[in-house]
């Protein structure tokens, strides 16, 4: 019997120690690849606009405008003073913004059903901080800036009860947009994560055809959107 016992005990703690040192092995193992990371997230923001006080008012005549905005982002974070919090992240990227406007309008002393297409290609900073909440789970708290360097637009008017249909190109200069947006990310594994954001952008432009339609007017208005966001972290 006393053999059995010290047996008995003799497994257990050989099966309890290999235990431990596996989990040590594998905690071991995940430290040294947080240490070999990198520490840059690149970020894949596909947005969309919940809200936005867009309006032109040398345009605007009657009826509620129709306007689509949606944006393709990429942009990379660079992880700074890392704790069990979280680090503050710093970087940049494109951003590129379209915008889809229709009202009717009156251009040349007739009402015309009108649509505005705008592209823009911006360069961006970003800012902020990156919170680790939970193993699984990061939260960014961001601040944007962004500059135009690409831009172009076309007002296509059709005059009502007419199939008369003119196109002109707009000149688009200074565009300047700065915002915030939170992202709340669900980590897959150690390089992949995936997330939802909401936020807040002012865009401030100047939109312009002085020779054939005698437009020339400031912009600023307001984007609220979400977004799908893929993120890559090396």
């Amino acid at each position: 019997m006393l053999l059995k016992n010290s047996l008995i005990s003799m497994v257990s703690f050989f099966l309890v120690s290999n235990a431990m040192a596996h989990e040590g092995h594998e905690h071991a193992d995940n430290n040294k690849k947080e240490e070999q990371k990198v520490g840059v997230d690149f970020l894949i923001n596909l947005e969309n606009s919940a809200y936005s006080s867009f309006e032109m008012s040398e345009l605007k005549v009657k009826y509620q405008d129709e306007l689509r905005t949606a944006a393709i982002q990429g942009v990379a974070l660079y992880s700074l003073n890392k704790s069990d919090y979280g680090s503050f992240v710093i970087g940049g990227g494109i951003d590129n913004y379209m915008l889809h406007y229709k009202n009717i309008v009156k251009l040349n002393n007739y009402e015309s059903n009108a649509i505005l297409n705008m592209f823009s290609l911006s360069v961006k900073a970003s800012g902020g901080y990156k919170f680790t909440p939970a193993k699984r789970l990061d939260v960014y708290a961001l601040a944007n800036v962004g500059y135009g360097v690409f831009n172009s637009a076309d007002l296509t008017s059709v005059t009502l009860n007419s199939s008369n249909e003119q196109k002109n190109t707009l000149t688009i200069d200074n565009h300047i947009s700065y915002g915030v947006n939170g992202i709340a990310a669900y980590k897959f594994n150690e390089t992949f994560s995936m997330g939802l954001g909401l936020g807040a952008t002012v865009h401030s432009m100047n939109i312009s055809n002085k020779k054939d339609l005698g437009l020339d007017q400031t912009i600023n208005y307001v984007d609220v959107n979400s977004s799908l966001n893929l993120i890559f972290s090396i």
